[in-house]
């Protein structure tokens, strides 16, 4: 064939496949029978060959054809060529046509957690995002999830804040006093988020205790008493003393 197939298209199935489009030459430029085509494609930004596949056609057959391209990378360029060809060899190229695979999710974590502790309710975290070849999109934010690491609460459900944009680092507020956290963090593109970072652990500072509870005082005699009482509900660290505080009223 002297010319190139017309009218080739590329547009993207999935996040790992492209459908590729195209009709026959012009007829005054086909010299003979069309047999069949050769697709080539390559990563846009790579100079290195075009990859081909083949499909033969019927005699004659001038309709629109399309052929499936898969196991392609996720959310990236490629570079999509079309050539026909008969008996007598193989025709032109086509011009070139850039499709972009789909959006997929990360499929990695982010990097290099760390964990600051600001008070007995606060923390800072900062990271790094995922490798870009893994992020397969456009990355639209960070989702951030911690929970008590006690065995007690390991089964409860993560709290979860999402922040937007490209921010690598984040306060966690209104947090329990002398509690260990464990953080995971997750990426997101458009898609939804990836795969979650390994857990860092956080123990937020220690503050003053709630009061002893279930106090009771017992005679003992016309001039002693027993005191007993429950340590505090929260305690908000290691308890280390007690303060026992006395009045008489009668004095």
């Amino acid at each position: 064939p002297a010319g190139p197939p017309l009218n080739v298209n590329a547009i993207a199935t999935d996040s790992n496949s492209l459908k590729v489009s195209w009709e026959a030459p012009h007829p005054q430029l086909r010299n003979g029978i069309i047999k069949g085509y050769n697709i080539g494609y390559r990563i846009a930004s790579s100079s290195g060959p075009y990859q081909f596949r083949m499909l033969e056609v019927p005699e004659d057959y001038t309709a629109t054809l399309s052929l499936p391209i898969n196991d392609l990378h996720k959310f990236t360029q490629y570079s999509v060529v079309v050539q026909a060809f008969n008996d007598g060899g193989k025709g032109p190229l086509s011009k070139q046509v850039i499709a972009v695979t789909s959006e997929s999710i990360p499929t990695k974590p982010p990097r290099d957690i760390k964990c600051s502790v600001l008070s007995s309710q606060s923390i800072h975290l900062t990271w790094q995002p995922p490798p870009q070849s893994s992020i397969h999109g456009m990355l639209q934010g960070f989702k951030i999830n911690y929970n008590q690491s006690l065995i007690k609460v390991k089964d409860a459900t993560p709290q979860i804040q999402s922040l937007d944009g490209t921010s690598t680092k984040m306060t966690v507020r209104n947090l329990e006093k002398y509690t260990n956290y464990s953080v995971q963090i997750s990426a997101m593109t458009r898609i939804g988020d990836g795969v979650k970072s390994e857990p860092v652990f956080c123990r937020t500072l220690e503050d003053i205790p709630s009061a002893p509870s279930d106090v009771k005082v017992f005679p003992v005699s016309a001039q002693s008493i027993i005191i007993a009482w429950k340590p505090p509900n929260r305690a908000n660290g290691l308890i280390t003393e007690y303060t026992v505080y006395e009045n008489n009223p009668d004095r």
